[in-house]
């Protein structure tokens, strides 16, 4: 395509990390499994309580997350391989083929 570079091994490059990573946070996610917190690992302040409560919390929030982010991975993955497959393509159609003699 005239006038018009694509590197291609920068769109690989950001497909296969996006890819890795997806695995990364489904094997997070698989592995994750929230809990109670006891609230002695606080010491004996008045809010121990209040902050195992919390971090639970936290702890359930985070759970709820690894899934999402797997998923938006593996379609980051995919999208940039059908804009390289897609650019290929076009770039395919636009260069002129020559003709071979016999």
């Amino acid at each position: 395509m005239a006038g018009f570079e694509v590197n291609y091994r920068a769109l690989e490059e950001c497909g296969s990390v996006a890819a890795a990573q997806t695995g990364v946070f489904g094997g997070i996610g698989d592995g994750f499994t929230p809990g109670a917190c006891d609230a002695s690992i606080f010491g004996r302040l008045d809010a121990s309580e209040a902050v195992a409560k919390a971090t639970g919390g936290v702890e359930t929030a985070a759970a709820g997350q690894f899934a999402p982010a797997e998923s938006l991975l593996g379609g980051i993955a995919r999208a940039v391989e059908a804009v390289s497959a897609s650019l290929r393509g076009a770039e395919d159609a636009a260069t002129p083929t020559r003709a071979t003699s016999a």
